[in-house]
């Protein structure tokens, strides 16, 4: 082998050793603790995740943006505690995108999700959650994009998907279904013939 190829082979290798090194070292920016049969939220505070990036020490700033969260998969039923366990396990919510709550046992909505404002992505099918109403709390998430609620009590309820639309104006996708041009022009009309009707005679407030 002349000189020129043997160089040549060398610069090869080296670059796809540096390409199989930077592969490996890469990290994750997902914070995955599914399949981890975590029963509250508590519970983090004594696990380790499954794959991904480690819990992030407030006091000290990390070197990657932890933007995806997976819960997916537990025994968790309620939102309650949840902010005050993501506080204290990462440096920055603002920063998290995607959250993965899906198969898990929860029986309602609530407005913990407030404190992930750019929140753009929701899985939460496969959980408890029977009331319909408690949809509209997701309103309140201005980047909201994504959402999965399917296999929960309320699909089953009249008017399921018009109401989520309307509900969630932001909303792009609901179970993995585009919503379309003419998805929201039905919901919209939905939302017309069912509109809660006004109080007849009722005296007006001075």
């Amino acid at each position: 082998m002349s000189a020129a190829a043997t160089a040549a082979s060398e610069a090869t290798e080296g670059s796809q050793t540096k390409a199989v090194t930077k592969s490996k070292t890469k990290v994750s920016n997902t914070l995955d603790f599914s399949f981890s049969n975590l029963t509250c939220w508590e519970d983090i505070d004594d696990e380790e995740p499954r794959a991904g990036v480690c819990k992030q020490v407030r006091s000290t700033k990390p070197s990657i943006d932890i933007t995806t969260l997976k819960f997916n998969n537990n025994v968790i039923t309620t939102l309650a505690p949840m902010q005050a366990v993501l506080e204290r396990t990462l440096w920055d919510l603002s920063v998290v995108t995607m959250v993965d709550l899906s198969f898990n046992g929860l029986e309602s909505i609530g407005d913990e999700f407030t404190c992930l404002p750019h929140l753009g992505i929701l899985y939460l099918h496969g959980n408890e959650v029977s009331k319909l109403k408690e949809v509209k709390r997701l309103g309140k998430l201005d980047n909201l994009k994504v959402l999965s609620l399917h296999g929960n009590n309320i699909e089953k309820e009249e008017g399921y998907r018009n109401f989520v639309i309307m509900s969630i104006p932001t909303l792009r996708k609901l179970d993995f279904t585009t919503i379309t041009k003419a998805d929201q022009q039905r919901a919209s009309l939905w939302k017309q013939v069912h509109a809660p009707k006004k109080l007849v005679g009722k005296r007006p407030t001075p």
